[in-house]
């Protein structure tokens, strides 16, 4: 201020604009207590008291995390993965179809796997009826159930070889086309053969008696040497291997009865074009007479 001012002339009103921060203070009316202005404490805790706590947050993984962020290389994987984004997840996504659908899916299956399912059916049962026929030498009707069991077992197996055959299931995709023409060939000798020592089979147990199955006894074994054989090379073929569950052996069968001696019709007279009987028991033993021993001869007496 110039001195002028200072001895009690009023100064000339300022045209600056007044400070829009500074809140503007009402007039007081004559004779009114002044209100006494807020202390500076007060404000403070006012202030203090209206402020809502910041959350605690750990500083230091922030500031970590920021600077990987702002790094070159993050800018750089980023970019690189973040256009590649949708193809790993097309990947992730076709990679888990394809093994859900190998693992768990319907698929064709191979020639091994029908081989073992039908062998595993059959093949059991099959020797089972041939063990009970061995065990029932000396029961005709034991014997001949045994025989259906084993060719009932038989046919059973030969139909699903053949249902298979049908369906072009022993054709093996790692395979060659001659390979597996190879195959079918054998497959097709097995149940033809098969089908044979079927109908053979068919014969022993249309039998009346023990003579009736033992009429087919060189038959049925036979056929039973051939149908082991066509087993091993199929297997062979398909499997690799040839491994038979047991060793078989040849078919028993009982041993042909002969009919008992009958003592003949005194009342009809033998026929003799017919053939001689012959008899399960020897004839009883015809002991040799009792000898007669010479009566004492006669002497002459002399004549007186």
């Amino acid at each position: 201020m110039s001195p002028q001012t200072r001895r009690g002339r009023s100064a000339p009103p300022s045209h600056r604009k007044p400070n829009s921060h500074v809140a503007p203070v009402a007039p007081v009316a004559p004779g009114a207590a002044a209100k006494p202005a807020a202390s500076v404490g007060d404000v403070a805790a006012k202030s203090v008291g209206e402020t809502k706590p910041n959350p605690i947050r750990h500083g230091r993984r922030g500031r970590d995390l920021g600077k990987v962020k702002k790094s070159s290389g993050f800018r750089y994987l980023s970019e690189l993965f973040g256009a590649y984004t949708p193809l790993l997840i097309a990947f992730v996504i076709l990679f888990a179809g394809v093994w859900l659908w190998i693992s768990f899916g319907p698929h064709s299956p191979t020639p091994q796997d029908n081989w073992t399912r039908i062998e595993n059916k059959w093949m059991t049962p099959r020797e089972d009826a041939r063990t009970a026929v061995s065990n029932s030498m000396t029961d005709f009707a034991a014997q001949l159930k045994a025989y259906k069991d084993y060719r009932n077992d038989t046919k059973g197996w030969m139909t699903d070889l053949q249902a298979v055959t049908t369906d072009g299931g022993w054709k093996d995709v790692k395979k060659t086309d001659t390979d597996n023409s190879t195959i079918l060939t054998h497959m097709q000798n097995f149940i033809s053969d098969g089908n044979a020592e079927i109908a053979d089979l068919d014969l022993v147990t249309a039998a009346t008696d023990g003579n009736g199955i033992a009429q087919y006894a060189d038959q049925i074994q036979t056929d039973e040497n051939t149908f082991n054989a066509d087993y091993g090379i199929v297997r062979s073929d398909i499997m690799g291997s040839a491994v038979f569950h047991s060793t078989p052996g040849p078919l028993p069968v009982q041993t042909p009865t002969i009919p008992p001696c009958q003592s003949p019709d005194p009342s009809v007279s033998p026929d003799p074009s017919a053939s001689p009987i012959v008899c399960s028991t020897p004839g009883p033993s015809v002991s040799p007479g009792p000898s007669v021993s010479p009566g004492p001869s006669a002497s002459a007496s002399p004549s007186s």
